[in-house]
């Protein structure tokens, strides 16, 4: 297997942000636009309140359909590949996700994550962090090419 090229690595950047933005987005929780089901239970301390019969069910749900269709188009080729990569390779695909999840501010000291404080929160040391997240790469790499191929094959297929 070559080495990766920067562009190769900056596209599998993207797609793992596409990942984890499906995953965290509040349309997975569909029919609730504005809070998500898990903040609505925390609101209401494990007991959101039963529907008033006069709501707005119906409506809600076509919203949530009507979103649901403008995700990313790409989500389902990153998905395919991550759930393969953490079947398989799970401490590579925990890294390399890790690496992209926690780029904001660190809750402890208010500072950008470095890779210390990610490889902690997975239970890596430093070094294997490192080097996992250098392998998920080449992995993410072969599984999207292998989702290419079946992507390729069953629209031609269906066609």
């Amino acid at each position: 297997m070559s080495e990766l090229t920067n562009d190769t690595k900056q596209e599998i950047d993207r797609l793992i942000n596409v990942f984890l933005n499906g995953l965290t987005s509040i349309q997975k929780d569909a029919g609730w636009e504005g809070d998500s089901l898990l903040s609505r239970v925390i609101e209401f301390a494990g007991c959101p309140p039963m529907p008033s019969g006069m709501d707005r069910s119906n409506e809600a749900m076509i919203n949530a359909i009507r979103f649901l269709h403008r995700s990313n188009p790409d989500f389902p080729r990153i998905q395919a590949a991550m759930k393969t990569a953490l079947k398989f390779h799970e401490k590579n695909a925990v890294a390399i996700l890790a690496k992209h999840f926690y780029r904001g501010l660190s809750d402890k000291t208010e500072r950008v994550y470095k890779d210390e404080e990610r490889a902690s929160i997975v239970g890596q040391d430093l070094r294997s962090f490192r080097h996992n997240c250098s392998e998920a790469y080449k992995i993410i790499n072969d599984e999207l090419e292998r989702v290419d191929l079946f992507f390729a094959h069953f629209y031609a297929t269906v066609a």
